[in-house]
């Protein structure tokens, strides 16, 4: 069985407990699911709410950031508060910059030393 009821199978639980007020043991081997699933599905609050902090910048702030990061070697090897400063008058801090970076795939690293060929 799947993890997570699809809406139909939620409504089935729902009228099956409060229109025909089954047992919960009763939907489980009737309809073939979990305790847990049954009790996710009769909560009052069905709708998941939403973990962890609200990100700080807007996805055109993201995308400003990360178009100014890519645009150059000497952008990419700024600090974090650097680009703060750069970008957004230091509105942001560290934190916020570096995670919207770690969210969009950028990780910090020492830099390779060129090896000239002569």
């Amino acid at each position: 069985m799947t993890r997570h009821l699809t809406a139909e199978q939620t409504k089935q639980v729902r009228d099956a407990y409060f229109i025909w007020h089954r047992t919960r043991r009763e939907i489980q081997t009737t309809l073939g699911i979990t305790a847990s699933q049954i009790r996710l599905a009769i909560s009052p609050n069905t709708e998941k709410q939403r973990r962890g902090r609200k990100a700080n910048l807007s996805a055109e702030e993201t995308q400003q950031l990360v178009d100014f990061v890519t645009k150059s070697k000497v952008n990419r090897q700024m600090s974090y508060l650097q680009l703060s400063t750069a970008l957004f008058n230091g509105q942001y801090g560290l934190y916020t910059i570096r995670n919207t970076l770690r969210r969009e795939g950028f990780h910090r690293g020492v830099a390779q030393k060129e090896i000239s060929r002569a």
